[in-house]
């Protein structure tokens, strides 16, 4: 090949190269990781029980969200199993994202470390749990779910020893 093609070709590969890069990016064409997108979410819905009964908190206030999504970190190496076989601890309590474009993402809270089928840093489970705590005036477990199947939970809100492997523990 003659240098003058050379030339031309390694400048036709890097305009091309350039060009495809921000066509890319334009239209979002690589994935995104979740923790980018739940980052801009301009508003949360919280949806726990307290004795059975639902309750949600709306976090919309600017420093209240801000916290919350600052402590909101996915561990990019491994989804949870819910991902693979779509069962959790039983627990209905559940983040709703609310983004700018009027879209949502719902995401059930499967424990401390585990948002729908992402490992979380625990740090954004236990902002949410002071955010509500202080709204509430008194201590919310967000890890229980309402009684959905009879005789799992026992009057006193405690799980029955059949369903509860953490020794009464809890998380």
């Amino acid at each position: 090949m003659r240098p003058r093609t050379l030339a031309i070709l390694a400048f036709v590969l890097l305009v091309g190269s350039v060009g495809l890069r921000q066509v890319v990016t334009y239209f979002g064409l690589l994935p995104v990781s979740e923790e980018v997108v739940l980052k801009k979410a301009v508003g949360l819905t919280v949806v726990y029980y307290v004795n059975g009964k639902a309750k949600s908190q709306v976090i919309s206030e600017p420093a209240e969200l801000k916290d919350a999504l600052a402590a909101l970190k996915i561990d990019p190496r491994e989804e949870f199993y819910t991902h693979y076989y779509g069962w959790g601890n039983g627990s209905s309590a559940s983040v709703e994202f609310w983004f700018p474009d009027g879209t949502r993402r719902r995401h059930a809270i499967e424990g401390p470390v585990h948002l729908g089928s992402y490992r979380v840093d625990p740090a954004f489970f236990r902002k949410l749990v002071e955010i509500i705590n202080k709204r509430e005036g008194k201590a919310i477990d967000l890890s229980r779910g309402p009684p959905v199947i009879p005789g799992v939970f026992i009057d006193d809100g405690k799980l029955n020893d059949q369903w509860d492997n953490s020794g009464g523990k809890g998380w």
